[in-house]
């Protein structure tokens, strides 16, 4: 798994945005049973689009499973969610950042709920609550 790179980035930099929950619904994201999966990733960056720091993850639960995150990962920065000049300049750059993965329960199948709260440390940001739906097959 550490071959793979990550298309998913979600950094919001509008501080409205940041006090509401953020919802990723992904039905098209299935789950193995049995393994830990990646379910999105998250990451800093400077202006010359270098990492800078690993958000923190924190308050990480699923409805029937587990959830962890693991620093290290590579992400490719994509156009979806990013604002601004310095982010539209570093689109499809790849840098080290932060996968929350999911594990099922033994033997379950079907939709689950994972929420967690991420912290990308800017001063005068407040942490970023998200949910994530996921297929568990």
């Amino acid at each position: 798994m550490k071959s793979l790179v990550f298309l998913a980035t979600l950094l919001l930099a509008a501080t409205t945005a940041q006090a509401q929950t953020y919802t990723v619904s992904v039905p098209a994201t299935k789950a193995t049973a049995g393994k830990w999966n990646v379910v999105n990733t998250h990451t800093r960056w400077k202006e010359e689009c270098a990492f800078r720091l690993y958000p923190v993850i924190r308050n990480a639960n699923a409805t029937h499973g587990k959830v962890r995150s693991r620093n290290g990962v590579k992400v490719r920065l994509t156009g979806k969610v990013l604002v601004g000049s310095i982010e539209q300049k570093c689109v499809g750059r790849v840098i080290d950042g932060v996968a929350v993965e999911y594990l099922p329960n033994p033997g379950f199948k079907g939709k689950d709920t994972i929420t967690y709260v991420v912290d990308f440390k800017r001063q005068g940001d407040k942490p970023v609550p998200r949910k994530i739906v996921v297929t568990v097959r």
